[in-house]
């Protein structure tokens, strides 16, 4: 498997952005892999932030192998970086997203990424909403779970090396 990563995380500030990080790292180190500051780029959930980080990731020697972006539009952004420097995905580069938006499944390769059910969020919601008595101050909801998986597609392969 691969061994080389990298990490390009939303702004900090977000708890989107620490949690899907922190994923990522924490599973690492469970594997005996530590990440260390210079594998992780801080992005804005941007395309363009995604190139950027995938610009100085990449040119780190040794080149990683592979690159988590928290969200799809960065995943995208680590696409164009590494057409510009002649990487082919998955051959050179693994690269797996976050969000399962419409674009993953329209890059070429498609893209693996993580599918978070929102719909059965927005459904669950509603459920909640619809059943709530507002005269009711201990309302003793249960807590939601919605359980994401990874939708593997054709931009993941182990390394050549």
């Amino acid at each position: 498997g691969h061994l080389r990563f990298c990490l390009i995380t939303g702004p900090h500030r977000y708890r989107s952005s620490i949690e899907r990080g922190g994923g990522f790292t924490e599973a690492l180190q469970r594997s005996g892999i530590t990440l260390d500051d210079s594998a992780i780029y801080e992005g804005g959930y941007t395309f363009e932030s995604g190139v950027a980080g995938a610009e100085q990731l990449l040119r780190q020697d040794p080149r990683p192998t592979a690159i988590f972006a928290c969200n799809d539009e960065m995943a995208a952004g680590v696409y164009k970086a590494a057409l510009r420097m002649g990487l082919s995905i998955p051959g050179d580069l693994s690269v797996i997203g976050y969000d399962d938006s419409p674009l993953a499944s329209q890059l070429w390769p498609a893209l693996t990424t993580i599918h978070l059910p929102v719909r059965d969020l927005g459904r669950q919601a509603a459920s909640v909403l619809l059943a709530t008595d507002p005269g009711r101050a201990d309302r003793g909801a249960a807590p939601m779970v919605v359980t994401p998986h990874l939708s593997m597609r054709d931009s993941c392969q182990p390394p050549r090396n």
